[in-house]
C-alpha cells in the first residue's frame, strides 16, 4: 500500500472543510504546537511544544481533589482519597481509619513521584474538592471548606515522607515513620496550652497522696515567722534573690514555640504568686506597731522560690505536637507586658516529663524551679494581646498576597449553646476545692461584692465562644446552701470563726447538665462535642460528671471532650 504523507508547508489551519477535503499542505486539528507571536519575520509560524504524560493513574483506586503546579520547581503537588462523604451536607461524617487521604508530589525532572502526608486524619472527600492551595516559601497551604485551613512543611515531608499503600503481602522493610501524623500538626491555627501552670505537689498527687503544700516557699529564710522553727525548705546556698520579689504580686504562665517558628497562645496565667511574710499572721507586738503607725510591715511577699509544673498531653510533646522550646512568661500585677523568665528546649523539657513518669507512672509533667531571676525579655504588644488565632473554622477560597495568607467566604467560629444550666454560690475553700486551699493558702474571695460567673467554650487550638450565662435566674437550696444564677453577691461574714484557721472563700459553680452533644442541641451551626483519643487526655483530665478541676487561674472544667474546654471565670 501506497504511503501518505502530508507536509502542512503552508501553515493554515482550515476548520471550515469537512476532513475529506481539506487541500495538501493545510490541516485541521493540531496538538502540542504554539504560534510564534514575535514581532519579526517569522510571526505567526508553527513551532513544536512538548506533550502532556500521565502523572496520576492508579486504576481509578484513588479520586484527584486537588492540583497545584509549582513552576518554579517544576513539581506538581496533588491531593487525592478514595473516600467519598455520604451525608447530606457532605462535610458531617469523618473519613474511617481504611479511608486513603494523602498528598502527593510529582518531580517532573526527576519523574519522581512521592506521598508526602498520608492517613485519614487528613479527612479529605471527593465530594469536597480542594479549593485553594498556596505555596509560602517551603510551607504549602491548602483549605477545602470541609476542614479547618491547614499547611504543611514541604521540606520536613519530603525528609520524612509517608510509605507509599502496600499491594499484596506486606514486607518487612524498615520504612522511616513520615512527618505528619496528626491534625495537631498542619492545622494552621497552632495547638491551644489551655491547662494552666500548677502550684501543687505534683508528685505526691500523682502517687495518690495528699500534697504536702504549696510550692511557693522561700528557701533563703533561716527559720519560720515565729523564729522557733527552723525552715524545713531553707537552702544555705539559695541561688536567687531573696529580695527580689518581695514587693511584686506575680502570675506565671508559658507558651510554646514550633517547629516552624510559629508560637502558641499563652496558656491561663496563674492567681498571684504571693504568701505574706509571717503568713500574714500578727504576732507579739505587730498590733501595736500597725496601731501607731498605721503600716503593716509584714505585708510583703515572702515568696523566693516556684516549683512551676506544667501538664502535656503526651510524652513526646516534640514529635506529637511539633513543639521545640517552651517559654515561661511572667506578669505583675502592675504592669502591661508580659516578659520572658526562660526558653527551654523540648529534649530538656522531655527528660524531665519521663523521669516523673517513671516514678509516679501517672501524668506527663515538666517541673520549672522559678528562683527569684528576673525576666531576660519581653513580649511583643501583638503577642501581648493576641487571645485567640484568626484562623477560620472552614473557608471557601485561600489566595497569597505580600506573603500574607487571605481566607475569603469562611465561617470565623461554631455556635456556641445559648445557656448552661448552672447555679453559682460561694462558700470555705477547705469545703469546696480542697486543692484550692493547698495551692494558694492565702487567697480568698473579697466580701461586699457581686461576682457574675459565666462559661467560655474553647476548641483546641484557641477558638473562644462568647460568654454563655446561667439558663437560671433564680435562687436553689442545696442541703442548706443557696445558689444563686449567673450572679452571686458575697457579704460580709457574721459568722464567729477563728481567723486563724479560717481558710478563706472561694466561689462555687454546680452544673446541673453536661453540654449538650449535637443530636441535644436546636442551635444552627452548634459543632457538637468533639472526641479525640490520640493522647489519652480523658483518662487525666475527666472525672465523674463530665467535669475535672485543673489548679490555676480559676477554675477549669473540661467537658467529655479534650478539645472543648470551659473556663470558670473568678
Amino acid at each position: 500500500m501506497a504511503e501518505i504523507q502530508n507536509n502542512f508547508i503552508k501553515s493554515k489551519m482550515n476548520k471550515d472543510l469537512d476532513d475529506r477535503l481539506v487541500p495538501s499542505g493545510e490541516y485541521r486539528d493540531a496538538l502540542n504546537i504554539a504560534i510564534s507571536r514575535s514581532e519579526g519575520d517569522d510571526v505567526g509560524a508553527l513551532e513544536t511544544i512538548l506533550g502532556n504524560e500521565l502523572s496520576f493513574d492508579e486504576e481509578n483506586q484513588y479520586t484527584c481533589i486537588g492540583l497545584f503546579s509549582d513552576n518554579n520547581n517544576n513539581k506538581i503537588y496533588y491531593f487525592v482519597t478514595n473516600y467519598i462523604d455520604s451525608s447530606s451536607s457532605g462535610i458531617s461524617n469523618f473519613a474511617p481509619l481504611g479511608a486513603h487521604c494523602s498528598i502527593r508530589v510529582y518531580d517532573t525532572k526527576l519523574n519522581q513521584r512521592t506521598i508526602l502526608v498520608q492517613g485519614s486524619f487528613l479527612n479529605f472527600s471527593s465530594r469536597s474538592q480542594i479549593t485553594g492551595v498556596n505555596i509560602v516559601e517551603n510551607l504549602l497551604f491548602w483549605t477545602d471548606n470541609r476542614n479547618q485551613p491547614r499547611k504543611i512543611n514541604i521540606d520536613n515531608a519530603v525528609a520524612f515522607p509517608a510509605a507509599p499503600p502496600q499491594s499484596g503481602r506486606s514486607t518487612s522493610v524498615n520504612v522511616p515513620q513520615p512527618y505528619y501524623t496528626k491534625e495537631d500538626q498542619i492545622s494552621v491555627a497552632k495547638y491551644y496550652p489551655y491547662t494552666p501552670i500548677s502550684l501543687m505537689d505534683i508528685y505526691n498527687t500523682d502517687l495518690g497522696n495528699t500534697p504536702d503544700g504549696s510550692t511557693m516557699t522561700n528557701p533563703s529564710q533561716l527559720k519560720l515567722a515565729d523564729g522557733s522553727t527552723l525552715n524545713p525548705n531553707y537552702e544555705a546556698t539559695f541561688p536567687g534573690d531573696p529580695d527580689y520579689l518581695s514587693d511584686k504580686f506575680i502570675r506565671l504562665s508559658y507558651r510554646f514555640k514550633f517547629d516552624d517558628n510559629e508560637y502558641s497562645l499563652i496558656a491561663p496565667f496563674t492567681q498571684a504568686c504571693f504568701v505574706p511574710k509571717q503568713n500574714g499572721y500578727f504576732l507579739d507586738g505587730d498590733n501595736e506597731k500597725a496601731y501607731r503607725s498605721t503600716i503593716v510591715d509584714f505585708f510583703e511577699n515572702n515568696v523566693t522560690q516556684i516549683i512551676a509544673s506544667i501538664q502535656f498531653e503526651t510524652r513526646t510533646p516534640s514529635k506529637d505536637l511539633k513543639i521545640k522550646e517552651v517559654d515561661i512568661l511572667y506578669k505583675e500585677s502592675d504592669a502591661l507586658v508580659v516578659k520572658v523568665i526562660e526558653t527551654i528546649s523540648i529534649k530538656d523539657v522531655e527528660t524531665v516529663i519521663n523521669e516523673n513518669y517513671a516514678r509516679t507512672g501517672n501524668g506527663y509533667w515538666y517541673n520549672y524551679k522559678y528562683i527569684s531571676k528576673k525576666p531576660y525579655k519581653t513580649l511583643t504588644e501583638d503577642q501581648i494581646t493576641r487571645v485567640f488565632d484568626k484562623v477560620p473554622v472552614r473557608a471557601l477560597a485561600q489566595e497569597v498576597s505580600g506573603n500574607r495568607v487571605i481566607y475569603g467566604n469562611f465561617i470565623t467560629t461554631q455556635s456556641p449553646p445559648s445557656e448552661i444550666d448552672y447555679y453559682v454560690t460561694y462558700g470555705d475553700k477547705s469545703l469546696l476545692i480542697s486543692s484550692s486551699q493547698i495551692e494558694y493558702p492565702n487567697h480568698t474571695l473579697k466580701q461586699n461584692r457581686n461576682y457574675q460567673v459565666g462559661f467560655v467554650l474553647a476548641d483546641r487550638y484557641g477558638r473562644q465562644s462568647s460568654v454563655v450565662l446561667s439558663s437560671n435566674d433564680t435562687f436553689a437550696e442545696d442541703g442548706g446552701t443557696f445558689y444563686g444564677g449567673s450572679t452571686i453577691y458575697v457579704p460580709y461574714s457574721d459568722q464567729a470563726f477563728s481567723t486563724i484557721n479560717w481558710p478563706g472563700y472561694a466561689l462555687k459553680t454546680l452544673v446541673n447538665a453536661p453540654i449538650p452533644s449535637l443530636s441535644q442541641s436546636n442551635t444552627p451551626g452548634y459543632p457538637g462535642l468533639y472526641k479525640d483519643e490520640t493522647y489519652g487526655v480523658d483518662s487525666t483530665l475527666i472525672t465523674d460528671g463530665g467535669s475535672s478541676y485543673t489548679p490555676g487561674s480559676g477554675t477549669i472544667y473540661t467537658t467529655t471532650s479534650p478539645r472543648i474546654s470551659i473556663f470558670h471565670l473568678n
